[in-house]
């Protein structure tokens, strides 16, 4: 609790959560709301997040969907093609572990650029009006290729 100006009367103050402390009048802010605590599941994906862990886990299931896929052509080479069932061919199997390894890759490569941006402006290696460029070689590759001709050192 602080002391008011006059020394003699509590003087209201907020804590980093912007919520009144308790020695505080709360009249003279209002009625006091309550906040939801956060749900555990956004506190632990902001963290995984936040750590790189995320990154990690899309280069795993990429690697592992490439070396499945890897896997079933040397299973299957010189063989007659399976009919598993009438909804899944190895076609059908194969492009499906396909996108999900491109989708790996992407997440690593939008995260790991998105790095670099901040990287060389840090070093002061790219000027401000870089960081757009940056930005929008992270979203595709119309973006990343515009880059590239314009950084080939990179």
């Amino acid at each position: 609790m602080e002391i008011g100006p006059n020394k003699n009367e509590p003087s209201a103050t907020l804590n980093d959560q912007h919520e009144i402390s308790p020695g505080s009048n709360e009249a003279e802010f209002g009625q006091r709301e309550e906040k939801k605590p956060p749900n555990r599941l956004s506190l632990l994906y902001a963290r995984m997040k936040q750590s790189g862990y995320l990154e990690v886990a899309a280069l795993t299931i990429s690697v592992l969907a490439t070396t499945t896929i890897v896997g079933l052509l040397i299973k299957y080479d010189n063989k007659p093609v399976p009919t598993w069932t009438r909804k899944f061919s190895l076609n059908g199997v194969i492009s499906l572990l396909s996108a999900v390894a491109t989708l790996g890759i992407a997440e690593c490569v939008q995260h790991s650029l998105g790095q670099l941006k901040w990287v060389r402006f840090a070093e002061g290696a790219c000027k401000p009006n870089d960081i757009q460029e940056y930005d929008s070689a992270s979203r595709g590759p119309r973006g990343a290729l515009k880059m590239l001709v314009r950084h080939p050192s990179l």
